[in-house]
């Protein structure tokens, strides 16, 4: 493997390791909503509990589902911005070898 295949693939075990974080946060909230719809709560006090999960401690994580989801966000913008600055550095590589080339061309004209 090249170095440029190394990259590629730890962006891709990052997303793949984002993906299945975030399906495992889903189907705990799924479970959670369940848990609250089974009890039989229901009016105001249902409600209630609802923004509990959402706003407190689910799956460890303080600050309930929503913090859940702003760090997988965060984790997926980094992860992309990650991408970006790969492509540039590729970019940046490919523009390097272009002008050594052209350069290369130009001496051998030259000589």
């Amino acid at each position: 493997m090249n170095i440029d295949e190394i990259g590629l693939k730890a962006i891709a075990d990052e997303y793949d390791r984002l993906a299945t974080s975030l399906d495992t946060e889903i189907i705990n909230f799924g479970n959670a909503i369940e848990g609250v719809a089974n009890k039989g709560i229901d009016g105001e006090e249902c409600a209630t509990k609802l923004l509990e999960l959402w706003t407190t401690n689910v799956s460890g994580y303080d600050g309930g589902l929503e913090k859940v989801m702003t760090t997988y966000v965060t984790e997926l913008r980094n992860s992309s911005l990650k991408i970006q600055d790969y492509i540039a550095n590729l970019k940046a590589v490919d523009t390097g070898k272009s002008e050594e080339l052209d350069e290369t061309i130009q001496v051998e004209k030259n000589a």
